[in-house]
């Protein structure tokens, strides 16, 4: 009797190797992973999933770049619209300055003056 007992139990036990096998092998890739993620300074035994705590946090920190990202492109486009106004400005009094140089020579060809005696009676 004692002998059928070892014999069903090896019999059982190398039915199971494969099985037992597999586990090992599974848990030393499970340990192997834990080690990893601990060398990147993740939470090793942090549970991961729609529900978990840090769910909440990245999706707070998801919202708060939206934001940002949002602020900047608002006040990248006020600087454009006020870089734009400006030049608009500059080219209306280089436009104007341009006129009353054009003005001044006008009336200094119909007077009959040269450069040299306008720049004479200006720098008097």
């Amino acid at each position: 009797m004692q002998k059928k007992v070892c014999q069903y139990a090896i019999a059982i036990l190398s039915s199971l190797q494969p099985s037992i096998l597999q586990a090992l092998s599974l848990r030393k890739q499970v340990e192997s992973i834990k080690r990893e993620r601990a060398a990147m300074g993740i939470e090793v035994d942090s549970p991961c999933g729609p529900g978990a705590p840090c769910r909440a946090r990245l999706e707070a920190m998801e919202v708060a770049h939206r934001k940002a990202l949002q602020e900047l492109q608002e006040k990248h486009a006020r600087e454009i619209r006020e870089l734009e106004e400006q030049r608009d400005r500059m080219l209306q009094e280089e436009s104007q300055t341009a006129a009353r140089g054009k003005s001044q020579c006008k009336q200094f060809y119909q007077q009959g003056l040269s450069f040299d005696s306008w720049t004479q009676i200006h720098s008097e």
